[in-house]
């Protein structure tokens, strides 16, 4: 499973070559500053994959849970896990909270554009509803003693394809508005660039369904989540349909 969720590693960073000229600044090339840091973050990887291998067997790592621990516990001793131990903290907690400020902005952008309840959207008279209810999940789950069970692990894998999912859907949508919008012969790579995402997006997909040990529980999971969800979305939808109804028929009986 590690090896296709190395596909998520970079995933998003191509959708700022998308970005609109008009909306960035002439001097701020995003895809070339995007590029310089994932080409940094790689070259780190590489470094401290060949120190590792250069001080722990290959065995001793592919086994452990926990390689870059025991690369640090061998290289400073204790200090040395105490210090890989604050940066993984420092690395969880940042990709936690990219995560939650990414999707709940999402959230506040659909209630603002009517697609989610009122009271998802951004309001400076009140607290942040949106990443309140998605801290709560975990934070609930944590204090279920839910951490660590084998449960928990299907429940993250069926994120992960959801995540894949997800980021297919983005990408088919960038490739339509694309279309639509004519793209000149300067951009006509934002046309197919999409569909290349997607297709690596689809493959790992059914690459981690394939692979599972557990895929048909997975596959129940994710329906019953899809269902539940789109249960949700058509009792909002008819909600609103209800209300545009109802001022339709008061405007007309006014």
């Amino acid at each position: 499973m590690a090896r296709w969720g190395g596909l998520v590693l970079f995933v998003g960073f191509d959708l700022a070559l998308f970005m609109p000229t008009s909306q960035a600044p002439l001097s701020l090339p995003v895809g070339k500053y995007l590029a310089h840091g994932i080409l940094l973050g790689g070259v780190t990887f590489c470094i401290w994959s060949l120190v590792s291998v250069s001080v722990v067997p290959a065995e001793k790592l592919a086994t452990s849970t926990v390689p870059h621990m025991v690369t640090a516990r061998i290289l400073l001793g204790q200090p040395g896990r105490v210090v890989m131990g604050m940066v993984v903290v420092a690395g969880v907690s940042s990709a936690v909270n990219a995560l939650l400020m990414g999707v709940s902005r999402m959230l506040v952008g659909m209630a603002s554009q009517h697609l989610l309840p009122a009271f998802l959207a951004w309001s400076p008279q009140r607290a942040p509803v949106a990443l309140i209810l998605l801290a709560l999940g975990p934070a609930l789950m944590m204090y279920l003693g839910m951490a660590g069970e084998p449960e928990t692990e299907v429940y993250a894998r069926a994120g992960l394809v959801f995540w894949f999912m997800y980021y297919g859907a983005v990408h088919l949508a960038v490739f339509l508005l694309a279309r639509r919008a004519h793209q000149p012969s300067s951009r006509r790579y934002a046309t197919w660039l999409p569909v290349a995402s997607m297709s690596v997006m689809v493959l790992g997909m059914v690459g981690l369904l394939w692979i599972d040990s557990e895929a048909g529980h997975l596959v129940r999971f994710m329906l019953m989540v899809i269902a539940s969800v789109s249960g949700l979305s058509l009792c909002w939808m008819g909600w609103r349909l209800f209300k545009v109804r109802m001022g339709l028929s008061r405007s007309g009986a006014g």
